[in-house]
């Protein structure tokens, strides 16, 4: 079975705790269950451990595929949770959806990269005055081909805090539209008029609000205890 090193952070303590969390569920979900399994320790194997061995290669391999693809990559982690919703718990492949759908996909790169790059310096290079269309060009072939998991802490803050950026000057130009046309609504609505107010007497007061309470009506009240009143 192939393996790849890569090197971890400088001044990270961390670094190594997902790797080491991923081959424990490994070992205990896969590895212990394939017939002859001697232990992770060399010493524990015995002697002649290739005669007695059950599996090949490629089929420890298949076994390994069938295990990722099927349990790991499906099964639900403890550390694989979104911001704001820390009861759920996601699968591998859930998060990797999530994260597709909020910044985009990006092939791996390949070495077309450095072709592409020698290709454009050797046809281009000599006329200064392409030079931007060659470093455009270059940039967008960059971008399209970057690996999002070959990228720094740094790098993916950047690129996070680019993209909030740029939501943030949606969020703008979206509302400045829409008070633009709450603008050009309000000035279509015509402006209140003056009215003029209730006409004076002598006294200075408005003659809609004198009155005289002796021009009111008396009308009967109803009492409980008088039995001649009607009703």
């Amino acid at each position: 079975m192939t393996s790849s090193i890569a090197g971890t952070e400088l001044v990270s303590a961390t670094a190594n705790c997902g790797c080491e969390a991923v081959f424990g569920t490994v070992n205990d979900q896969f590895s212990k269950h394939v017939a002859g399994y001697k232990g992770n320790n060399v010493v524990q194997r015995g002697k002649n451990v290739e005669q007695a061995a059950r599996w090949s290669i490629p089929d420890l391999k298949d076994f390994f595929a069938e295990y990722a693809a099927s349990v790991y990559q499906r099964r639900h982690h403890d550390g694989l949770v979104m911001p704001g919703f820390p009861d759920l718990r996601l699968s591998p492949n859930e998060a990797h959806a999530l994260a597709v759908a909020r910044s985009g996909y990006v092939a791996c790169p390949t070495d077309i990269t450095l072709r592409e790059a020698i290709r454009l310096v050797t046809v281009r290079g000599g006329n200064p005055d392409n030079q931007d269309e060659v470093a455009a060009t270059l940039r967008e072939l960059q971008n399209r081909i970057d690996a999002p998991e070959s990228w720094t802490t740094t790098d993916r803050r950047r690129r996070a805090r680019d993209a909030e950026r740029a939501r943030t000057v949606a969020r703008h130009q979206h509302r400045a539209a829409q008070n633009a046309k709450e603008t050009s609504r309000l000035a279509a609505i015509p402006p209140l008029k003056a009215v003029p107010g209730p006409e004076k007497d002598g006294d200075n007061e408005p003659t809609s609000r004198r009155f005289d309470l002796g021009d009111l009506t008396t009308l009967p009240v109803w009492s409980p205890g008088n039995e001649t009143q009607e009703g």
